[in-house]
């Protein structure tokens, strides 16, 4: 998503969140692929969600690895 600081990186994941809260129906539903760097990046996309009146949770090819695909089913509450 090209941005460089954490602080920019939560900006930008929490408005998404936000707008896929605005334009979802309620209990609509959305799956989100991505590939976090690390941990702190994954926590980062969970919280902001979770924030942002999101329920759901994680999938992981390799649950072991730290970093790589991974995927949020997320359902708006």
């Amino acid at each position: 998503y090209g941005t460089e600081t954490i602080r920019d990186k939560f900006k930008t994941v929490n408005n998404t969140a936000k707008y896929l809260k605005k334009i979802l129906k309620p209990k609509g539903r959305i799956i989100i692929e991505f590939y976090p760097k690390d941990e702190k990046e994954l926590e980062l996309f969970i919280s902001s969600f979770n924030n942002n009146s999101f329920d759901g949770f994680m999938i992981k090819n390799n649950p072991a690895q730290k970093a790589g695909q991974t995927y949020l089913l997320l359902k708006k509450r």
